[in-house]
């Protein structure tokens, strides 16, 4: 890169990859760089997350009237699993390959309830 060239990030999608004003592509990071492509994937996983709970939230109506009362896992923006027992629900999700560590898992529901944790 030049020095003094004003660099913008493309964004989160594509991961390390940054946009000169030039309009071509480089790197300001070192990929092979094991600390560096984890922060990636955490930040990447955090806006995936991000983006089940919106998704989620978007669309609770048609979920509370399709699966009320029951455990909806989110992945991806997409509902991956739906079940009336969280574990039954879990178990499911790692058969399909869907880590249930990080899919957004929730229970549409009519009543109002307070969780103690």
């Amino acid at each position: 890169m030049n020095e003094g060239v004003p660099v913008r990030p493309v964004g989160m999608a594509s991961g390390y990859s940054y946009l000169e004003d030039s309009g071509t592509e480089s790197c300001a990071c070192d990929r092979s760089d094991t600390k560096v492509r984890d922060t990636f994937d955490i930040q990447a996983n955090l806006a995936r997350f991000h983006n089940d709970v919106m998704y989620f939230e978007k669309h609770y109506d048609e979920l509370l009237e399709r699966y009320s009362d029951q455990w909806v896992a989110v992945f991806n923006e997409r509902v991956v699993g739906v079940d009336d027992d969280l574990e039954r629900l879990i178990d499911r999700l790692r058969e399909e390959d869907v880590p249930p560590e990080r899919a957004y898992i929730d229970r549409p529901t009519h009543e109002d309830y307070v969780l103690i944790v």
